[in-house]
């Protein structure tokens, strides 16, 4: 554990420093996968897949700023991506309807969140082996 921050305003400079200096690029994703997940809240009186991504959402968020109230920020933060982001993707595909057979706008979220996670997924797993190599 390298950080550990006097107060949750300083942890929250640091994560607004570390967010700066990302290339622009990551911000619009970050961007992105905001509005992909805050989309839930469209769906989540009827659908039951909603109110649970809506409720790993807030663990993310919360996970991340754990992440890096501990070790700072660094790649690492993808580590909360892996964890929360894998299962939730396993709960989500039995149930995510085909495009095929329904184009509901429930339907096109859901298959949209799905790709989008398993893109930042990706992006994530590199990060952390990065890190966990020295990059930080």
């Amino acid at each position: 554990m390298t950080a550990q921050f006097d107060s949750w305003s300083a942890m929250v400079a640091a994560r607004e420093a570390y967010l700066a200096g990302l290339p622009q690029w990551v911000h619009a994703w970050i961007a992105w996968m905001t509005f992909t997940f805050v989309s839930s809240l469209w769906f989540a009186i009827p659908h039951r897949e909603a109110r649970v991504v809506l409720a790993v959402s807030i663990l993310t968020a919360l996970g991340a700023d754990l992440v890096g109230w501990f070790f700072g920020f660094s790649r690492l933060w993808g580590v909360v991506h892996l964890v929360l982001w894998i299962p939730l993707i396993l709960y989500l595909a039995p149930r995510t309807p085909s495009l095929k057979a329904e184009r509901s706008a429930f339907a096109i979220w859901l298959n949209v969140l799905i790709v989008t996670m398993g893109v930042s997924l990706v992006f994530d797993a590199i990060d952390v082996v990065r890190y966990l190599a020295g990059h930080g």
